[in-house]
């Protein structure tokens, strides 16, 4: 993104934050609050904001995430949540970001909510396994791995890709550790970990930790 466009999505962002406001709010008609209380208009439609807008906004939001400026990231999706609650790549974006701040709580509830309105979401699925993993949920991690393997089983998506790397990654730390301690790998995580490996591209993988910070996929035009 050019410095011109950055500058007019800016301008964009002021224009519609400022149509968030209280006061911009209560001089909206009644028949319309009216609509988007019946769930008829989205915030964002309520306030005026076009889907375009959003897009460009997205899109201000993705390159700042790419730069590592996650906090400005952060407020622009927290946003964009509000604007459209039914929108579930602003959740995910938004929960994907929070990862890469280290705010898994705060990751996993938007993460949820993304699943909650797209649950077949792989790149929701497999950033949140990157959160049950940081958070010693090792099994929940691989159920949500296993998903998004079982919706490609060619491993042609990116997101498929990433879940056999992780899982494959965690296999091995599995087996690392059952060596160490010289038992049997039994129950837990650990077979179905090796499951989900199989079949898994031989680029390195991606160690849990380091997923975290990778950039959420790029918003479709």
């Amino acid at each position: 993104m050019s410095s011109a466009d950055a500058a007019k999505t800016q301008n964009l962002l002021k224009a519609v934050l400022k149509k968030m406001q209280p006061a911009s709010i209560q001089a909206q008609p009644r028949e319309r609050l009216q609509q988007m209380m019946d769930g008829k208009l989205s915030f964002a439609e309520f306030v005026g904001v076009t889907s375009e807008e959003l897009m460009e906004i997205t899109m201000f939001a993705y390159n700042l995430y790419k730069q590592g400026r996650f906090k400005e990231a952060k407020a622009i999706y927290e946003s964009l949540c509000e604007l459209d609650a039914t929108e579930s790549f602003f959740f995910r974006s938004l929960g994907t970001t929070l990862l890469a701040m280290g705010d898994l709580e705060g990751a996993k509830t938007n993460l949820d909510e993304a699943l909650r309105l797209n649950a077949r979401d792989p790149d929701a699925l497999v950033k949140r396994s990157e959160v049950l993993l940081q958070t010693g949920k090792a099994t929940e991690a691989v159920k949500d791995l296993q998903a998004v393997i079982e919706m490609d089983p060619g491993s042609n998506s990116p997101a498929t890709q990433r879940a056999r790397a992780i899982a494959r990654a965690l296999a091995e730390m599995i087996e690392q550790q059952r060596k160490a301690a010289g038992t049997a790998t039994t129950g837990g995580a650990a077979a179905p970990a090796a499951a989900a490996s199989k079949g898994a591209p031989p680029a390195a993988a991606t160690p849990p930790a380091a997923a975290a910070k990778a950039a959420p996929p790029k918003p479709k035009k």
